[in-house]
Order: structure tokens, then sequence, then C-alpha cells
């Protein structure tokens, strides 16, 4: 298991509000976040990442509001957690982010004082095709 955190660089983007900006503003508005979920994955230790080599995940983010609201998880999937998980490809986590790879969870919305971005990332199993390096390991 790999956790990121960090604090989040913008106020999160919802797809309803996405539809109504020009594409060129919703981009400046989402790079940050992939700039912070990139320098949270650089400062992960090799054990942690290494325990995601050659098994799929599955990824949950919970994004922090700091007052109550009437929001929907999935409006922030195309925006805030494609950003997020895009980010982690670059930054090579997994491949891509197909379903061989990657399994992503509807965000939770959280309401803190505090605001922090929690990015958990989750090994689930071997990716098809792939052999298990550990099993090779203890066979040996």
């Amino acid at each position: 298991m790999v956790l990121l955190t960090f604090s989040p660089p913008t106020h999160p983007l919802s797809e309803n509000e996405s539809r109504r900006m020009h594409w060129a503003a919703r981009s400046r508005r989402l790079k940050p976040w992939a700039v912070v979920t990139a320098a949270a994955w650089r400062v992960t230790t090799k054990n942690e990442r290494d325990t995601l080599i050659g098994k799929k995940v599955e990824i949950t983010v919970s994004i922090p509001f700091s007052r109550k609201g009437r929001r929907d998880p999935h409006n922030y999937v195309s925006t805030v957690v494609k950003t997020i998980v895009d980010a982690l490809i670059t930054e090579g986590m997994a491949p891509d982010d197909t379903p061989e790879y990657v399994r992503v969870q509807e965000p939770r919305l959280v309401v803190s004082k505090s605001p922090e971005v929690l990015v958990l990332i989750n090994p689930i199993g071997p990716i098809k095709g792939v052999p298990d390096v550990k099993a090779n390991e203890r066979s040996s």
C-alpha cells in the first residue's frame, strides 16, 4: 500500500464546472493537481513503490472541502481524479491506466478544517500475463 498526501493546489474542479470552461482554462486549473501528485509520488520510498510492481492497483482519492454541501463524488472523477491518475501513470506507477492495470474507486469527499488530499494506492492482485515476482522468489 502507498499513501500519498498533499494540500489541494486549487479548489477541486467538478465536471459540472468544467463543462462551462474553455479547455485552456480547464487545463490551467487542473495542471497544479498533476504537479503536486507527481511530487508526492517522488517522495515515496523505493520499498513502498516496490509493493506495486507487477500488481494491478486500486486507487482511492479523498478530496477535502472546507464546507458541507451537496456534491456528487462522480463529478470529480473526470477532473481531479483523472488528473491524479494520469500523473501517477506519467511517473511510472503503472504502464497504463486501463482496467488491466488500474481500478479507480469513486472519490471520497471529506469536510475538513485542515484540508489534505489522500491518494491510497492498494495492490489488488497480479497483472494478467505478468508473473508474480514475490511468488517466484519464494519458490527459488
